[in-house]
């Protein structure tokens, strides 16, 4: 009796190690390299999901610590960032701590990332133009954006936002953001043609 009851209980014993050892070893690494690749999408204009910034949304850029967090959010974002709100002339100035090409290269954290753009001018005119989307689209009374790195700046309209999407508001549904706002930048062709009409480049 006692022996069927010790082998019960090395059975169970076991059972408990084998699962502990798959939860440390299977599970956990698992969940966590899940999360990496989340956290690394997010970095990507053609990858970041809309849900992870669209909690930004806002009629008034005076929010100046959710404005501030959207940009934040956004690709290309860096810790030493700093912010300038006009909130009268309903201008957002974004401040990079370094050049344009330092600053593209500030989000690459393999060698595999510039799979979604050959040329550091076309990872940067492609993550402008989806930057500044974002703010115009999510932050609904922002009139100008300006994009400002240590050897350039760039500034957009809200206007021609308006011309070229008809409607900004109707972005913010996440199917509509990725076949209107993220699919078109997949195409080189485009970003560079529609970089070239919309940036305004000191």
């Amino acid at each position: 009796m006692n022996k069927g009851k010790n082998i019960w209980i090395m059975v169970l014993l076991f059972i408990g190690v084998v699962g502990f050892l798959w939860i440390q070893l299977v599970v956990l690494p698992s969940k966590k390299q899940v999360e990496e690749r989340y956290a690394h999408e997010q970095m990507n204009p053609l990858t970041q999901d809309f849900n992870y910034i669209a909690e930004y949304e806002s009629e008034y850029l005076g929010d100046n610590s959710n404005t501030v967090n959207l940009f934040r959010s956004l690709p290309m974002s860096q810790d030493e960032m700093t912010f300038q709100l006009f909130p009268e002339e309903l201008v957002v100035e974004v401040h990079y701590p370094s050049s344009l090409s330092e600053s593209v290269h500030s989000t690459m954290t393999t060698d595999k990332d510039n799979e979604y753009g050959q040329k550091e001018d076309l990872i940067a005119h492609r993550t402008l133009l989806y930057n500044a989307t974002a703010g115009f689209a999510l932050i609904k009374n922002i009139d100008q954006l300006t994009f400002e790195f240590q050897d350039s700046t760039f500034d957009f309209k809200r206007s021609d936002f308006k011309s070229m999407y008809s409607n900004l508001d109707q972005l913010l549904d996440e199917d509509t953001w990725i076949q209107e706002v993220q699919q078109p930048l997949q195409n080189d062709q485009y970003v560079e043609k529609t970089f070239k009409g919309l940036a305004i480049v000191h």
